[in-house]
């Protein structure tokens, strides 16, 4: 009996102090919440004046706070989506842990969060000296992802961030709308490729005309929506850089789109015209009126150019008039323009052979 309560005590003995080791090394058990720890207390939003972000192949981008605005500094100020950063400011910010991982620098690699092992770095720098680093790994079994803070070797559970979230383009910070208008403002289309001049007008929404012949309403509308609602995919730089200008001239078989929009969107149809004063029908030329509306009021003008890329089939540039910026932009985003067929775009009336 005593040998048997000895043994007992051995192994009590032996639990506890595997358990201690435990919570020494890796923190609270998994299953266990501890009281929530905000790890960058003390950071003011308004004192953050640069963000970067790096993964562990080198990729990195810069974001800087200009104003009341974000941009890209090594993209000649460039706008950056101002909206989406706040929004991953204030997720970095407002980092909880949700349990303590490890406290111990033995595990920065497996959760990678070490210093030469990560998924992100995150640098926040700013007013007053400000500089905080931020490690951020891979998510556990839980879901959880594994931070930890540069100044010290735990590693927190955190919910609410995940390291593809933090990315290491600049397209994935930049404000991408190089056009972003109503498309029902677009009067008219001047499509110039090969040494043509297609002029694509309407008056109402409810069809285009292509030198005095009705066009396709679906065509008409889908290429108007494509030249006001445009993205770019990479930033090339200031358009009037050296090395952008090399780029520019290098480009093939521009197109130019001229986008004519008028103050307010079309009306659908054609206003009906009320009967004069005194009764009878409508006049001719109250009946011509309304088949024929008149022409909308122009107030702004979009040019955009475009050039094929010398080497990506994939890939154009592109300018507007009064942007200082080159880009370049997806073919399948202009596509259109680039296949516009105006035997492929006009209504066709088909005659039934007579019986």
């Amino acid at each position: 009996m005593k040998r048997t309560n000895l043994l007992l005590g051995v192994l009590l003995v032996g639990q506890l102090t595997f358990f201690g080791l435990v919570y020494a090394f890796c923190g609270s058990p998994s299953g266990t919440q501890a009281a929530r720890q905000l790890l960058l207390a003390g950071v003011k939003r308004e004192a953050v004046q640069k963000i970067t972000i790096a993964d562990n192949d080198g990729k990195k981008v810069i974001l800087a706070h200009r104003g009341d605005k974000w941009v890209l500094p090594e993209r000649a100020d460039h706008p950056a989506d101002t909206k989406k950063v706040d929004r991953v400011l204030g997720q970095l910010l407002g980092l909880e842990s949700v349990y303590l991982v490890s406290r111990s620098p033995a595990h920065h690699n497996e959760f990678e969060v070490a210093a030469h092992k990560f998924r992100r770095r995150v640098t926040l720098e700013g007013k007053e000296g400000l500089q905080k680093q931020i490690f951020v790994g891979k998510s556990g079994s839980s879901g959880f992802t594994n931070v930890r803070l540069a100044s010290g070797p735990e590693v927190y559970a955190v919910e609410d961030l995940k390291y593809w979230e933090l990315g290491t383009r600049v397209a994935d910070w930049a404000q991408k709308k190089v056009v972003d208008e109503d498309s029902k403002r677009v009067a008219r289309l001047d499509i110039a490729k090969g040494g043509q001049h297609y002029l694509l007008e309407r008056t109402t929404l409810a069809g285009w005309q292509l030198a005095g012949q009705p066009v396709k309403k679906s065509e008409g509308d889908v290429l108007a929506s494509k030249a006001v609602q445009l993205d770019m995919s990479d930033i090339l730089g200031l358009r009037d850089d050296a090395e952008v200008k090399k780029k520019l001239a290098a480009g093939k078989d521009e197109i130019t789109i001229t986008v004519s929009l008028a103050a307010d969107p079309l009306p659908a149809k054609p206003q009906e015209q009320s009967a004069p004063p005194g009764g009878g029908g409508q006049s001719q030329e109250q009946a011509a009126d309304k088949q024929q509306p008149a022409a909308p009021t122009i107030n702004q003008t979009i040019v955009l150019h475009l050039w094929k890329h010398p080497e990506k089939n994939n890939v154009l540039y592109l300018v507007r008039d009064d942007s200082q910026y080159a880009y370049q932009v997806d073919k399948w985003r202009v596509s259109k323009f680039l296949d516009f067929d105006p035997d492929k775009v006009l209504e066709k009336n088909e005659t039934k052979p007579a019986k």
